[in-house]
């Protein structure tokens, strides 16, 4: 009875759970299917939409070809029409050879200017030593010239000009006045004059030796005239003459001879004369005789004016015969020392004619001298000549040398400044086609730009619909893995139910057995 309340209430339970089962079953089948529906609506969707990520796959993919092949064929339609700009490359190339070009033409004109420069120093230089050469020579001749047309002229007080004739007619006028002076002496010297008269004479003489020389020697002031005849002072109480200056009458002799100041004593020994005095109140013996002989000779005029006082004895009364010898005497003994003068003068006119010899002798000298000079200088002025011609020629070598140098690179520096404005022109010309295709260039680029922007936009969109559709399509896989669950549950739930009702079946032919 058990078993069979069991048996019964199992089946009641069964009968009452049979329904249910197959309403969840089913309601579980319903949700199922939805989704699959669902899931099957998304899938088309998703393909709809990866059929249009195609097509626009597709169409971008023929947009960029269509660009590409436009850019290319605006490349060839510009290559066409611009034949210049064929190779851009090649050009920019060709644009900085040619500025290298141009800068290393640059440089060899400068170096050329600077060369040009040189010259123009060095023909500067040349013609500044050409004239200085010149102004060199100018000045030589002139002082040729003034050499040549120099006079000696004796330095005279006077300004009258015909104090400065000829230096030939001087010295002929000057030995001729002294030979007529020395020649009257002479016949003078021949007569038995006075003491007195023989001075005058002397006098005479020294005035015209003067007299006949170039000019006078200027005036000489009282106060500084040292000459015999300033300074000697006499005194007569005491009968002695002081000693004048020891070149008083024979400096007037010689002062046509020139002689220089600086010569030394034995040269002017022979023209330097003593003075002695003598006592005429002692009376004179042998010794003072032959001391006075024997003496060197006093001057004239000292002598002329010891003279005085004895004439001047001569004419007192005196009656005393060694009184009156004395005074013979001692004018024996002066007149004796005037002749011995007198004589020595004439000794003395006969060196100056000898000293005027030697003066002609030095002339001739110097004539020649001058001579050998203007023919060393005329030598010397030829060679400067020659040397200034050979300057010449060297210096109109160089300057033609230079001119054609010039030109030269006149005509050079012309053809390059030519073909440097062309290249310039050139080089604008391309940089601006260059600049127009770098524009152009930067548009297409810019619509490149887009369009893979475009395109990575869309792939990226792509992408994106690949990733849902991945998740989609594993869904469905989920889902469809759920549904083979849910079928095969079903099936079990059948073939539970199908053994179920074979049990039920079973016992229900059990009891009615």
């Amino acid at each position: 009875m058990s078993s069979s309340i069991l048996s019964i209430d199992l089946e009641d339970m069964e009968v009452e759970t049979k329904p249910n089962l197959s309403m969840q079953i089913q309601h579980e089948q319903n949700k199922i299917t939805e989704k699959d529906e669902n899931l099957q609506h998304k899938l088309v969707e998703v393909e709809t939409k990866l059929r249009q990520l195609e097509d626009k796959n597709v169409d971008l993919r023929a947009q960029l070809l269509a660009a590409t092949e436009k850019k290319k064929s605006e490349s060839k339609r510009f290559s066409k029409d611009n034949p210049a700009s064929n190779d851009v490359k090649q050009m920019y190339d060709q644009l900085k050879y040619k500025d290298n070009r141009i800068i290393d033409l640059n440089n060899l004109i400068l170096e050329k200017e600077r060369r040009i420069m040189d010259l123009q120093e060095a023909y500067r230089e040349q013609g500044q030593v050409a004239q200085s050469k010149q102004q060199a020579v100018q000045i030589v001749n002139r002082r040729l010239q003034e050499l040549d047309g120099r006079e000696v002229r004796h330095v005279s007080t006077e300004v009258d000009p015909s104090l400065f004739s000829d230096r030939s007619s001087r010295k002929s006028t000057r030995n001729q006045a002294i030979n007529n002076a020395t020649q009257s002496y002479n016949r003078k010297n021949d007569r038995n004059e006075s003491p007195e008269e023989l001075f005058r004479n002397l006098k005479c003489l020294v005035s015209q030796i003067h007299l006949s020389t170039s000019g006078s020697p200027p005036p000489i002031d009282p106060s500084e005239d040292m000459s015999s005849y300033t300074t000697e002072t006499l005194n007569m109480g005491s009968m002695q003459a002081d000693r004048l200056d020891e070149s008083s009458f024979e400096a007037d002799l010689i002062a046509p001879l020139n002689i220089s100041p600086g010569m030394s004593p034995k040269q002017l020994r022979k023209y330097h004369r003593k003075r002695v005095t003598f006592d005429l109140h002692q009376l004179p013996n042998k010794k003072k005789t032959s001391s006075a002989r024997k003496s060197p000779p006093v001057d004239i005029k000292s002598d002329v004016d010891d003279l005085q006082p004895l004439t001047k004895s001569r004419m007192a009364p005196n009656n005393t015969e060694d009184y009156d010898y004395a005074d013979l005497v001692v004018e024996n003994d002066q007149l004796r020392k005037i002749i011995a003068e007198m004589e020595r003068n004439a000794s003395s006119v006969k060196t100056v004619e000898s000293k005027s010899e030697n003066i002609k002798e030095l002339e001739k000298v110097i004539q020649q001298s001058q001579h050998d000079t203007k023919i060393q200088v005329l030598k010397a002025r030829a060679s400067t000549q020659a040397r200034v011609k050979e300057l010449e020629t060297a210096l109109a070598s160089i300057r033609s040398s230079s001119s054609k140098e010039i030109e030269t690179l006149k005509a050079i520096n012309e053809t390059l400044k030519t073909s440097r404005e062309w290249t310039l022109n050139e080089n604008g010309h391309l940089l601006k086609k260059i600049s127009d295709m770098k524009t152009k260039l930067d548009d297409l680029h810019g619509e490149l730009d887009a369009s893979v922007n475009t395109n990575t936009m869309f792939r990226n969109r792509l992408e994106e619909e690949e990733k849902r559709l991945e998740a989609i399509t594993q869904e469905l896989i989920q889902s469809r893995r759920h549904a083979q669950q849910v079928a095969d549950e079903n099936r079990f739930c059948k073939m539970k139910l199908s053994v179920l009702k074979k049990l039920y079946l079973l016992r229900m032919s059990l009891s009615a057995c």
